[in-house]
């Protein structure tokens, strides 16, 4: 047992004591920052792209990028499709010197689909000394580059958690004191919403389905994915959109922000909803 945060007479705090208390309240994910221009990415020709500044945390080791950087694409070949990842690479050597750096992890051309490369995915915690962070998918479809595809997971701040947070506070005290308000209807407000935590998973085109608790058509949902409770670096960035609602159920339909496009596959979700009974 050691004491990180005190003073010991002598240099005693190693990189991995603070990569566990950063894993430890971020998460032990891996995780980009919202600080510079959180890694932007911008097709400079056939064969060069820019990585701009950010910061991240990949198993709760911080690396951080200050400036452009310039990544060489392997040119494609014509009639051929390849998959390349850009990724941030840990690294430790033989004498225990680690580092971090921005790679471009060359694909397999094929004529058929092509797969992602494969990665080094064994954790620092693990033994692992080197360690891969996807951040872009570069699809090259004969020797043109296509549009690069954000594959991180952004952290928003707590600041920007909180602010949500504390809207909700807001919004449900102004609620309850219109309520209070208003005694004569006290009754029927309070039978007019409802809230609840829906814990399953989302079918394979992205759609949510929950018991409707008034048995009414007349209502109103609205839906909150609570951070960080999808599987994969899709899932945490979608927005649950109210799709329909009928008698028995109501249902919203998850969609990726990043992309536009509406989730495709099963995948495990968490959303809050508050849900208004509009007619009486």
């Amino acid at each position: 047992m050691s004491l990180a945060t005190g003073h010991a007479g002598t240099p005693h705090v190693t990189a991995a004591q603070a990569a566990g208390l950063q894993a430890g309240i971020i998460g032990p994910d891996d995780y980009v920052l919202d600080r510079g221009s959180r890694f932007a990415i911008t097709v400079v020709s056939a064969n060069k792209v820019t990585i701009g500044s950010g910061e991240l945390v990949m198993q709760g080791y911080h690396a951080s990028n200050d400036a452009g950087v310039d990544l060489i694409i392997t040119n494609g070949a014509q009639g051929m499709k390849r998959r390349d990842l850009i990724v941030c690479r840990y690294e430790k050597g033989s004498d225990s010197v680690e580092s971090a750096r921005l790679v471009v992890v060359k694909g397999t051309a094929t004529t058929g689909t092509p797969a992602d490369p494969a990665l080094n995915t064994t954790s620092m915690w693990n033994g692992g000394t080197t360690y891969d962070m996807p951040l872009y998918r570069i699809p090259l479809d004969g020797i043109t580059i296509g549009k690069p595809v954000p594959l991180f997971n952004l952290m928003q701040p707590m600041s920007a958690v909180w602010d949500s947070l504390s809207h909700t506070d807001d919004y449900a005290s102004k609620l309850n004191t219109r309520i209070g308000e208003h005694d004569r209807s006290l009754a029927a407000l309070t039978g007019r919403v409802k809230t609840g935590t829906y814990i399953g998973s989302c079918d394979k085109e992205g759609f949510c389905l929950i018991a409707n608790p008034f048995n009414s058509t007349a209502v109103a949902v609205f839906y909150q994915l609570m951070p960080n409770q999808m599987t994969d670096a899709l899932g945490k960035r979608c927005l649950p959109l109210p799709w329909d609602v009928t008698a028995s159920r109501f249902r919203c339909r998850l969609r990726n922000e990043v992309n536009q496009d509406w989730i495709a596959g099963v995948q495990p979700v968490r959303i809050n909803w508050v849900a208004f009974r509009t007619v009486l």
